[in-house]
């Protein structure tokens, strides 16, 4: 694997432990600029017994990963340098 898979499979991997610690879960599908589609999921009791359901509410996640030498961290900013075409992207959505 690449130095960029590497950050890449962490970043996500984090996210998603951070999101099932709170009773979300990642939609695994294709990637069009959204690396997660983070969906909360709850159980639903109907005569006694439950089942987990997805409650509506979600996060879509894009993620950008940079190691700490293109990084600079002031005390009210963290700043990297994003390509162009990646903000643009981000910003473009409806």
């Amino acid at each position: 694997m690449t130095q960029n898979d590497i950050m890449e499979e962490l970043s996500t991997g984090f996210i998603e432990v951070l999101a099932h610690s709170k009773g979300y879960f990642n939609l695994h599908g294709r990637d069009y600029g959204t690396d997660l589609h983070i969906r909360e999921a709850k159980m639903r009791k109907n005569n006694g017994r439950g089942r987990y359901l997805t409650t509506g509410r979600g996060l879509d996640v894009q993620l950008k990963a940079v190691t700490e030498k293109y990084v600079t961290v002031t005390p009210t900013h963290i700043k990297y340098s994003l390509e162009s075409k990646n903000y643009n992207d981000l910003i473009w959505r409806h």
